[in-house]
């Protein structure tokens, strides 16, 4: 600020002299605060670490969320394209329809609030893993190609379970923080 000089930028781990380069700037890499009792995140959390991990055991984190899976049997898992049911003018963003034999409902509203590159984790699930043609070359992606090769028919549903899940717990744990102020 208020100097002739072109902007440049150094990094060092060394305290600085304020005219180190001319009249300078400098931003801390760490803020101190007094703080007489230290809290970390985990001093935060109400429930046991193990029952953090809900993301990981999606079955167990998806029923304790209410999430729920109708008429579904082991080789109902091929997916074409997620989509959310009609509910009037608007989709009802509680259910996901995942294949003509398997709906997935009771998704919490707060699970949409975890944003990943613009948009809700479980949308950006729901729109990479579809059946797509590329217009110009023809070549299918199909994303029950992995599943198939590994014999998991269930890995895409199991994902989008654990993503509703750690969406969930993503945004009760980011509420749940206290407010930074400087």
């Amino acid at each position: 600020m208020g100097s002739s000089k072109e902007l440049s930028v150094l990094l060092t781990d060394k305290i600085l002299d304020f005219h180190f380069v001319g009249d300078t700037q400098c931003f801390p890499l760490y803020w101190y605060e007094d703080i007489q009792e230290k809290q970390t995140l985990f001093d935060l959390a109400t429930e046991t670490p193990e029952e953090y991990h809900n993301y990981e055991d999606h079955a167990d984190g998806a029923e304790k969320l209410g999430v729920r899976l109708e008429g579904a049997e082991y080789g109902d898992y091929i997916v074409d394209k997620m989509r959310f049911p009609k509910a009037g003018k608007t989709a009802d963003r509680s259910r996901i329809i995942y294949n003509n034999r398997v709906t997935v409902s009771g998704i919490p509203a707060e699970a949409y609030d975890y944003i990943v590159n613009g948009k809700s984790a479980i949308e950006w699930i729901m729109e990479r893993y579809a059946v797509t043609t590329h217009k110009e070359s023809g070549i299918v992606n199909d994303p029950n190609d992995w599943s198939r090769e590994r014999n998991q028919p269930r890995y895409i549903l199991d994902l989008l379970l654990s993503v509703i899940t750690l969406s969930v717990r993503s945004v009760e744990l980011i509420t749940a923080l206290p407010k930074l102020e400087f």
